[in-house]
């Protein structure tokens, strides 16, 4: 009997400090989804560009928007994450 695979395959992250771990999780979890959140635009085109040059850019989403603020989560929500 086949056993199902049932751990989790995305994993979102909203503390800065934690932005390379979970860009070394991605690179070591075969088909695990990340997405960063992070208020900081700067900060924001590191990791992407981290994420890039590691060639995880489709496996990893960096969103510019503060978790504080409904208006953000609601935009972010209704964008697919695009912003």
């Amino acid at each position: 009997m086949k056993q199902t695979d049932k751990r989790a395959r995305s994993v979102a992250t909203t503390r800065a400090m934690n932005r390379a771990e979970f860009l070394r999780l991605a690179a070591r979890v075969a088909g695990l989804k990340v997405t960063l959140v992070e208020i900081d635009a700067a900060l924001c085109r590191l990791a992407a560009d981290n994420a890039r040059l590691n060639r995880l850019d489709d496996r990893v989403d960096v969103l510019t928007l503060d978790v504080e603020s409904a208006a953000d989560l609601l935009a972010a929500a209704l964008s697919g994450g695009e912003r």
